[in-house]
């Protein structure tokens, strides 16, 4: 043996060691478990306040405009139910309007010639929009049934 070892003092095995620290009691655990639930419940509620501050100063005008945008949609298609109900009334307004609208458009593009043919088109749908007739049946109206000779 060398004479380090032979110097040390022998170990109390006995003896209780000074370094381990007391078990803390269940009451006290219990209290610092309800104190940090508190801390993260408040935690959560401040974050949520600041988030629905954050949500309504947003959030309201938002709304608002789309409550506007609502009602001003449902003037412009009860407007446009009724012009659609009273088309029969306007039918040449309609139809001719429709027909130089779009021609004097592409004539302003392309020349007189394909003015003049996407107006004729453009007349004719706006006449089948104004007159709701059926293109199925179109081949009849226009050639007579087959039964009628």
């Amino acid at each position: 043996m060398s004479e380090q070892e032979s110097t040390e003092k022998p170990k109390d095995e006995g003896a209780a060691p000074s370094s381990i620290p007391a078990i803390p009691s269940a009451s006290s655990i219990q209290s610092s478990i309800k104190s940090s639930i508190k801390a993260g419940v408040n935690a959560a509620n401040k974050v949520l306040a600041g988030l629905e501050d954050k949500a309504d100063t947003y959030g309201k005008p938002v709304v608002k405009s789309l409550q506007n945008i609502e009602h001003e949609g449902e003037v412009i298609a009860n407007k446009a139910t009724k012009f659609y109900d009273q088309r029969k009334q306007y039918a040449p307004e309609i139809i001719g309007g429709s027909a130089l609208l779009v021609g004097g458009f592409v004539g302003l593009r392309r020349g007189k010639l394909p003015a003049v043919a996407t107006g004729a088109v453009t007349g004719f749908l706006a006449y089948l929009g104004v007159y709701e007739l059926d293109l199925h049946r179109m081949p009849d109206i226009v050639f007579g049934k087959e039964g009628d000779k």
